[in-house]
């Protein structure tokens, strides 16, 4: 405890030093981006404009996916996704073959507070998908937006549904009717008036403001939990320096344009407009039921920023079949570092891009009752064993009959065999499958870690759950006993 206390006073000097750079970087014009620590994973940057620097950052080996556009928040510089080697969102995705694209929002200058969620989404989000568009040959692009990016992701699918194939948001802000975090509490108390003064002396919302703020949400960590961890971990290799990088984001705060700073707080925050279809963005109101693509919405249980149930209604709003919560046991920020969310989270992100795109077509198959999922090793008519395995296969134009399946002509019905099947135990996607119908056949993946899922005539959904143990009952509703229904929201394991 002496010697805690003894260290302490060092601590607190060394953080005092970051938060006096961090806000004379912030007070800085324009602002310093060559202080920014060295992107872990190599990028070019492909297009620049308005304030949008746009990096590509190259898959491992071939790529195999819709690109993949990731939309950072407006209000910190974005490294924290690629902070350092196995600590990198952006590392995980392209080692599974995805094409990242990655919006650097260049921060805005006194000259720039005109600038509202019209500039940002109709402007630079709608032309940086257009740059992505044109430069990969595709006419749709997935997107992925963090916190406040997820936000601007959101909007603008509902604007532009007809660009996205897939929409991921996680941690997002959606329903500012909760009230349980004291973030969300203190808008109540913000005047117009205050509003008004503070972009009048600054312009925009200064970046010392916004670090006050989201410092005032937990004063006690920052004064002295962190430095207990420090203290603690100070001979663990490597923990010093990941402390360091993690401090050097923390003081990483840019302003926020005056025009959407006003608009986040009136329109948003204190009104909450958007999930009540009164949200306008240009002159044209944002229904997010015109969002129609395939939307993974990721929560962190624990998370202290944005509060789960914030972000939980997005998938009964949107006006898509296929939309899907997940909540990983994780805070606001460890969604993005932490080794959990590295190990589990992410991959399994990856692996849902892969199967969405490497699905082109329907995919008929019989289950025989002699065989097993187990036994599907050779099995390359989807994406599910390469996923499985990692490997860059792609989807075969021939129907693939390996050992314990059979395919299935178009007239005939799948079989639904009563028994006990047994997973690959590297098991990373999931498949959905129907029967082809008056509706055609429609073939997706299924989020639940570890779960396959089929779709078949008489049984609306059927699951076949492993988790940790490796066998689990297929049963029909029509068969005697409870079907299973898959529950629109699904807890990963940490």
């Amino acid at each position: 405890m002496l010697s805690l206390l003894s260290h302490l006073p060092q601590y607190w000097m060394d953080g005092a030093v970051r938060t006096l750079e961090g806000v004379r970087r912030g007070l800085s014009e324009p602002f310093p981006l060559s202080e920014d620590p060295p992107s872990t994973t190599p990028y070019e940057v492909v297009y620049e404009g308005g304030k949008v620097r746009l990096r590509h950052y190259r898959a491992v080996g071939e790529p195999h996916t819709t690109p993949l556009l990731v939309v950072y928040s407006l209000i910190k510089r974005p490294f924290i996704l690629d902070l350092q080697p196995g600590r990198s969102v952006v590392e995980t995705l392209t080692k599974q073959g995805v094409e990242v694209y990655f919006i650097d929002w260049i921060p805005p200058l006194r000259t720039d507070s005109w600038r509202g969620f019209d500039a940002y989404v109709n402007g630079d989000l709608a032309k940086a998908v257009r740059a992505v568009q044109i430069r990969e040959g595709v006419e749709q692009v997935s997107l992925l937006g963090y916190c406040f990016g997820g936000l601007l992701t959101t909007i603008y699918t509902a604007l532009y549904p007809e660009t996205v194939k897939n929409l991921i948001t996680f941690t997002l802000p959606l329903d500012m009717s909760v009230r349980d975090l004291a973030m969300n509490a203190l808008m109540d108390k913000f005047r117009l008036e205050t509003i008004d003064l503070i972009t009048a002396i600054y312009g925009n919302c200064p970046a010392w403001f916004i670090k006050a703020g989201f410092d005032a949400m937990s004063p006690v960590h920052h004064a002295l939990d962190k430095y207990v961890g420090l203290y603690r971990n100070k001979d663990k290799e490597g923990y010093a320096e990941m402390f360091e990088l993690f401090e050097q984001w923390m003081n990483s705060d840019v302003p926020l344009a005056g025009q959407i700073f006003r608009e986040m707080t009136e329109e948003i925050f204190r009104k909450n407009l958007l999930i009540q279809d009164r949200f306008q963005v240009g002159g044209q109101p944002v229904n997010l039921r015109n969002i129609t693509c395939s939307v993974l919405n990721v929560i962190g249980e624990h998370d202290d920023v944005v509060h789960p149930k914030s972000s939980l209604p997005l998938i009964e709003l949107v006006g898509s079949s296929d939309a899907r919560n997940f909540v990983f046991p994780t805070g606001h920020i460890g969604a993005a570092v932490s080794a959990a969310a590295q190990k589990k989270l992410w991959p399994q992100v990856g692996a849902l891009l892969v199967v969405y795109s490497l699905i082109k077509r329907p995919l008929i198959l019989d289950l025989q009752p002699g065989g097993s999922l187990a036994q599907g090793t050779g099995w390359r008519a989807s994406a599910l064993v390469s996923l499985a395995k990692r490997q860059k296969r792609h989807c075969p134009r021939q129907k693939a009959s390996p050992q314990g399946f059979s395919s299935l002509s178009e007239d005939r019905r799948t079989s639904i065999p009563r028994r006990l099947f047994r997973p690959p135990r590297s098991l990373v996607g999931a498949i959905l499958v129907a029967p082809r119908g008056k509706a055609g056949t429609e073939v997706r993946p299924y989020g639940r870690y570890r779960t396959v899922e089929l779709l078949t005539p008489r049984c609306r959904s059927a699951t076949i759950p492993s988790g940790k143990c490796r066998r689990g009952r297929l049963r029909s509703p029509h068969a005697g006993g409870a079907g299973v229904t898959p529950s629109h929201t699904e807890r990963l394991g940490g």
